[in-house]
């Protein structure tokens, strides 16, 4: 997954299962964290404009396991 350009945001799908979101920056560094249990629409917009260029983990937590994805931040 990467974003790119003005509107750099990183955008979670409704139809996933999310109780907790978590980005990580190459040195470990927890950069972004949000309780997604009550969320009360679809789409979850996660804002990385203040992030730095470079690739991160995205760790998502459903309650019951977690996933981690790489994401490139480029602005």
């Amino acid at each position: 997954m990467s974003t790119r350009g003005e509107a750099s945001n990183t955008v979670i799908p409704e139809n996933l299962t999310i109780k907790l979101i978590e980005i990580i920056d190459m040195t470990g560094k927890i950069c972004y964290r949000r309780d997604c249990r009550n969320l009360e629409n679809g789409s979850l917009i996660i804002p990385v404009n203040n992030l730095r260029n470079g690739v991160y983990l995205m760790k998502i937590f459903n309650g019951q396991q977690w996933s981690v994805e790489k994401i490139i931040v480029q602005h």
